[in-house]
């Protein structure tokens, strides 16, 4: 069976910008594909199970933070977002 769907954010080590992206299955294969066209590193922050739905509402929330397309400003409102999304995560792994 496949992996599940998931809700990835991903920060642009030049801009810092942050990236809230929906990955069918693979996470790391996207974000490789991403770092393909991007001369910044790339760091992965954190995975969420997810949908497209999700991600839409999340593009939604956060959209006074938009610099472009899916890509956001770093700002506190998603770092702490983020962080509390790994820490549910990583609490959900043990």
């Amino acid at each position: 069976e496949g992996r599940a769907a998931v809700i990835y954010f991903v920060q642009d080590g030049g801009t810092l910008a942050i990236k809230i992206g929906y990955a069918g299955d693979d996470a790391e294969a996207r974000m490789a594909a991403l770092q393909t066209g991007n001369p910044s590193p790339l760091t992965l922050l954190a995975v969420m199970p997810g949908d497209r739905s999700l991600e839409s509402e999340l593009h939604r929330r956060f959209a006074a933070h938009r610099v472009a397309g899916e890509w956001f400003r770093p700002a506190a409102e998603i770092l702490h977002f983020i962080i509390a999304t790994v820490r549910i995560g990583a609490a959900g792994r043990q």
